[in-house]
């Protein structure tokens, strides 16, 4: 496994609280002996579900990355 130590942050915008979404982004890290795949979503502001599929790409995209 690697050394790295991975720090993120996310912020909900203006237009986000004023219309009551919930913060959109997503990070997703694996690793296996060879690889670290670090994956950064920013949801559709427009979609519903916005933060949950990016949350599910991020995710699912990353572990096919590893494997």
């Amino acid at each position: 496994m690697s050394n790295w130590e991975v720090i993120s942050a996310s912020v909900v915008g203006d237009s986000h609280k004023e219309s009551k979404l919930p913060c959109q982004d997503a990070i997703a890290i694996k690793e296996n002996q060879k690889w670290t795949a670090v994956v950064v979503c920013d949801g559709a502001g427009t979609a519903k579900k916005a933060d949950e599929g990016a949350q599910f790409f991020s995710s699912r995209f990353s572990e096919v990355l590893i494997n």
